[in-house]
């Protein structure tokens, strides 16, 4: 006898598995709107923004947003993000090379910061001019008369307040990043005594390092939030913050630039017609670096931001999901359009009858029709809609989760709203998205990866026109993997996917309207970090890789550095690669592409490593999922080119992380997380010191540079 009502049960247990549960202004109205036209909108299926006109337009938008999803749902709408920031139309990109400086005690030749778009620098907590190393350490501004290095020092500490993040530097002028938290006493409407209040803040200092023994603040700028990021270009820098946008029944704080303790500007506040768009205020603020002039304009947004800015356009994107509470209809849909029609006719004519009665008789209709199944048939129909739901599960996903990005233009400081366009997916960092001839291509992924292969995820490239609309696209790559690296390079897309073994895409761009793939290769492993080499080659950084043999995933090993020839682009091959520690080996180069220094003309590839090893001896050499024993910590150094490959330099050790009675607080900080170069000096940074190694006497060490270290610190630190 068959089990009564299976099979209601197994549509329901298969629909299941689908579902994934600032300060007043001078007026009365804290919120003073500027006297001006708004921005264009544009024909883009998503309207272009308006202009907030008053506190009780922005209560009423923030009231519309709250109420259409509810504090219940409000952490499970908080989008998934996944990183941020700049691109290039050449072949090669990366460490840049300076040109040699009037000061005749400068290098001829010095590496500056990793970034995406040549041109466009990115900000970080370290910068060098071939001089001077200026850097963020303990909540210091340091300078280090850094060349030559047999006589380099520490020349100047400027406390900075709050906890300062990165720094740009040009010419003798440096803009830095710190968040502070400010206390003030407010009393609240019809609340009876004043109460302590905490602000996050987002500081932008400018200081004149000419004299770089006394540096001196030139601007201080404040505003409300939490700084995301930040690029350079022209002499002007461009950052982004974002605080929550909250709704209240009085007056809501709303984003303020000041200068010092002044209200230097109130930027506009602009909304779009979503309400899933009104989650925070994100604050786009340029600034001149030579003379501190400040523009700001602020856009309701979701949470998270991914930056991208090109020589023209700065783009602002952010991934929203949904409202979960839809998938009740979600459930009733999937029934009615995937199972139904899988369906007898006669059967299908009966529960559309039955759609608006209790769920008991659609039940009665299919227990009859599954008395009279065979037990052969029974699995046809189970494999049948198994594949069906998958599919339509698939096409939801991409409704479900999507990328918003609003477009920018940008032009000697001025800020101009452009257009906004959205795709389905969500962005993996910075390095999906790219602009090329008045096109924005966009890397994304839907859905999930999960061992037990339930979860369907999907990966995508998308094109958008000047106005943003989508024009072109390659949908549904690699099924159950997702994005782990993306490199747009001219008219081609490099694109990593990843869940048990590593399949490169090459991706044609060359006709917009109709990208394709031209070819794939599949090896074990993956890269988390996609460089140009040139325009034939790519290097890849990320994980070896084996095949689990207790589910669909693979166990991760140490670090694997790929150089890939993609000169037949339906053949791309992997020519040249070597393999550092086993599993547990870590760098910093896999996660931020700024601690990557790579210098083609000089053949120069410089990593970070804190290496693990295992011990082959103790070890089960068939144990995949065996951690090693940290052994080192600090820089590899590898010759590279197309004719040898990796060719291994040495190592620089800024720590012995074996030695016997060290714990994890003496290992601490000594992780390399910078490199770079001075002539033929190589300097290795790590939160303690700066190392540095001479390039053509085998890394000889030429010295070492001790950074200030926090005052309470509760160990002891061997050197």
């Amino acid at each position: 006898m068959k089990p009564l009502l299976a099979l209601p049960l197994i549509c329901l247990l298969l629909i299941a598995a689908c579902t994934q549960p600032i300060h007043p202004g001078p007026d009365n109205d804290p919120y003073t709107p500027p006297q001006t036209e708004t921005n264009k909108g544009t024909e883009n299926t998503l309207a272009g923004p308006r202009l907030v006109t008053s506190q009780q337009e922005l209560a009423r938008l923030l009231a519309e947003a709250h109420t259409g999803y509810g504090n219940e749902y409000a952490q499970a709408l908080r989008p998934t993000t996944m990183g941020v920031d700049a691109v290039m139309d050449g072949p090669v990109a990366g460490a840049g090379r300076a040109v040699a400086m009037e000061k005749a005690a400068a290098a001829e030749d010095y590496s500056t910061t990793n970034v995406q778009v040549q041109g466009v620098d990115e900000a970080d907590f370290i910068k060098n001019d071939g001089n001077y190393i200026y850097l963020i350490s303990e909540g210091n501004l340091v300078i280090v008369n850094a060349y030559p290095a047999e006589d380099a020092d520490i020349i100047s500490e400027t406390t900075i307040e709050g906890y300062p993040r990165e720094l740009f530097l040009l010419g003798e002028r440096i803009l830095i990043f710190t968040e502070v938290n400010e206390e003030a006493e407010t009393i609240s409407p019809y609340d009876f005594m004043p109460r302590k209040r905490w602000t996050q803040q987002t500081k932008a200092l400018l200081y004149d390092v000419s004299d770089r023994e006394d540096p001196e603040l030139v601007n201080e700028y404040v505003i409300t939030g939490t700084y995301q990021h930040a690029r350079l270009l022209n002499g002007y820098a461009y950052f982004v913050v974002q605080e929550g946008a909250h709704y209240r029944p009085f007056p809501i704080d709303v984003p303020v630039l000041k200068e010092g303790t002044r209200i230097a500007a109130q930027p506009p506040i602009y909304y779009f017609d979503d309400p899933t768009q009104r989650e925070a205020f994100s604050t786009v603020i340029s600034i001149d670096m030579s003379t501190g002039d400040a523009e700001a304009q602020t856009y309701l947004t979701g949470y998270g931001t991914t930056l991208y800015m090109s020589q023209e356009n700065l783009y602002l994107a952010y991934t929203s999901n949904n409202d979960w509470r839809y998938h009740e209809d979600f459930q009733k849909e999937l029934f009615y359009d995937v199972i139904v029609p899988l369906l007898p006719g006669s059967v299908q004519e009966e529960l559309e009858d039955a759609e608006d009665a209790p769920w008991r008789e659609s039940a009665s209709i299919l227990q009859d029709h599954y008395e009279m199944l065979t037990e052969r048939e029974i699995r046809e129909l189970e494999d049948e809609i198994a594949e069906a739901v998958e599919a339509y599960e698939a096409e939801q996903e991409k409704l479900r989760t999507r990328t918003t990005v609003h477009r920018v233009a940008i032009q000697n400081g001025d800020l101009s709203y452009d257009a906004t366009g959205a795709v389905p997916g969500y962005l993996l960092n910075q390095f999906s998205l790219d602009e090329h001839q008045d096109h924005l291509r966009i890397a994304t992924t839907t859905g999930q990866v999960s061992r037990s292969g339930k979860d369907v995820s999907l990966n995508h490239i998308y094109i958008l026109d000047d106005s943003m609309e989508i024009t072109g696209s390659v949908e549904d790559l690699a099924k159950g993997e997702r994005i782990y690296s993306a490199r747009f390079m001219g008219d081609r897309a490099y694109i990593v996917t990843f869940k048990k073994v590593d399949p490169l895409f090459v991706i044609d761009l060359s006709d917009p309207r109709d990208p394709e793939v031209l070819g794939e290769l599949k090896i074990p492993g993956y890269s988390d970090y996609l460089h140009p080499y040139d325009e034939n080659h790519i290097i890849g950084i990320g994980k070896e890789t084996v095949e689990a043999k207790e589910g669909d995933f693979a166990w991760y090993q140490g670090i694997k550095l790929s150089l890939f020839d993609v000169s037949d682009v339906t053949k791309p091959k992997e020519v040249a690669k070597t393999v550092i520690g086993d599993r547990g080996t870590e760098s910093e180069a896999l996660h931020d592409h700024r601690a990557f220094l790579f210098d083609k003309e000089r053949e120069l590839l410089v990593i970070p490593v804190s290496l693990h090893e295992i011990d082959r001896d103790r070890i089960d050499r068939n144990a995949d999922n065996a951690y090693g024993t940290l052994n080192f910590i600090g820089a590899y150094v590898f010759r590279l080119n197309t004719e040898e490959g990796f060719v291994y330099e040495g190592r620089v050790e800024h720590d012995r992380p074996a030695e016997e009675g060290r714990g994890y607080y003496q290992r601490w900080g000594h992780e390399v997380r910078r490199s770079l170069y001075m002539d033929n000096v190589l300097y290795t940074v790590s939160s303690k010191e700066i190392i540095m190694s001479d390039l053509d006497e085998d890394l000889n060490r030429i010295g070492k540079i001790l950074l200030p270290q926090p005052k309470d610190e509760p160990y002891p630190i061997r050197y």
